[in-house]
């Protein structure tokens, strides 16, 4: 089991490759890479909106505020950048007060990931890991 400290830092370490694969994306940012595979557009709003969604899992269990929900548009790779910062920020403002021993209280998600805490955060590294490899072959780099 990973302590609450671990899990931050491999999400603070997936979310910064989300971020340089967005920034990489240049003109390849609204081109799909072939059959149902998304956009690198599309990939990032939703993986940004994930952000805030986990975080509010989170804010639930631990009887906090949620972030706000919000609907994305995002025209450039500059945009999303600044908007995956926003949403880190509000993610961040509900797990920094995350200890070890709240990894084990309950976390009501609808994914196949633990309906823990410790869950939506193995879920929120593995999310961002995820979708910055998914940019990354879109743009094949």
């Amino acid at each position: 089991m990973a302590s609450a400290d671990e899990l931050r830092t491999r999400i603070e370490t997936n979310r910064a490759a989300l971020k340089a694969a967005i920034e990489a994306a240049g003109p390849r940012w609204e081109q799909s890479p072939g059959g149902e595979e998304w956009a690198p557009r599309r990939v990032a709003e939703h993986a940004i909106g994930a952000e805030r969604a986990f975080g509010g899992w989170i804010a639930t269990a631990m009887q906090g505020r949620p972030p706000e929900q919000q609907q994305l548009a995002l025209a450039a790779p500059a945009e999303a950048a600044a908007a995956l910062e926003a949403a880190a920020a509000d993610f961040t403002r509900v797990v920094r007060y995350v200890e070890d021993r709240d990894l084990a209280k309950v976390a009501d998600h609808p994914t196949p990931y633990p309906k823990t805490v410790e869950g939506v955060l193995q879920l929120s590294a593995d999310h961002l890991d995820n979708h910055a490899k998914q940019i990354r072959a879109a743009i094949g780099s």
